[in-house]
C-alpha cells in the first residue's frame, strides 16, 4: 500500500511539472500561448459574471528583426529575457505576461480604467527606451490595447488590440494606441 502512495504522488507530481512545462515559455520563463488562452478564459468568465475589467496589451519590440540579424539570435535572446525581467518588474503581482511569438507579448492587466493602462504600459515603454540593453542601439516597444467587454470572444479582443498594434507601428513606433470596443 505504501509503495502504491509513494509511486501515485510520484505520478502525480510528474504530470503537474509536465502541465507547467508545457504551458511555459523556454527562453522567458513566462506563459506560452497555451497559458495566455487558459487565462484569458479566466479573464472573460470573470468579466462576464462580476463585471471585472481586464485589459488586454499585445505588444512586440521594434524592429527585432534588425537586432537578429545585426548582433545574432543568441543577443537577440538576451534582449528577450531582459526585456521580460523589466517588465515582470513593473507590473502589479495580478497582472500577467506572456510571450505568444517571437517578439510578440501580451498582457493581461486586472480591474483597471483605460488611463491607468495607457499610463502603465507608456511606463514601460518608457523605462525600456531608456535602459541599455544592447551598446549603441536603443530597444523600443509598440503596443496595442483594449478592454476585455462582456461576452466577448479571444479573437474579438485580440483583433482589437492587434489593429491598435499595427496602428501604433505605422504612426512611427514606440507608442502606444487604446483601441475603444
Amino acid at each position: 500500500t505504501l509503495f502504491s502512495f509513494i509511486f501515485a504522488k510520484r505520478n502525480e507530481y510528474q504530470r503537474q511539472a509536465l502541465i507547467e512545462l508545457a504551458k511555459t515559455d523556454v527562453l522567458t520563463n513566462i506563459g506560452n500561448r497555451r497559458a495566455f488562452i487558459e487565462e484569458f478564459a479566466i479573464a472573460l468568465a470573470n468579466t462576464n459574471r462580476q463585471l471585472q475589467t481586464t485589459a488586454l496589451a499585445i505588444f512586440d519590440i521594434d524592429h527585432f528583426k534588425m537586432i537578429n540579424d545585426n548582433y545574432g539570435h543568441e543577443v537577440g535572446d538576451e534582449v528577450l529575457v531582459k526585456i521580460t525581467h523589466l517588465i515582470k518588474k513593473n507590473l502589479r503581482p495580478n497582472d500577467r505576461i506572456f510571450r505568444v511569438g517571437g517578439e510578440e507579448f501580451c498582457l493581461l492587466i486586472q480591474n483597471t480604467d483605460q488611463q491607468t493602462v495607457e499610463n502603465n504600459i507608456n511606463r514601460i515603454r518608457e523605462i525600456l527606451a531608456g535602459t541599455a540593453l544592447i551598446c549603441a542601439h536603443q530597444v523600443t516597444l509598440s503596443a496595442g490595447v483594449t478592454h476585455v467587454i462582456k461576452n466577448d470572444t479571444l479573437e474579438a479582443c485580440l483583433k482589437r488590440a492587434d489593429d491598435a498594434l499595427y496602428t501604433a507601428k505605422n504612426n512611427g513606433r514606440n507608442r502606444v494606441i487604446y483601441t475603444k470596443t
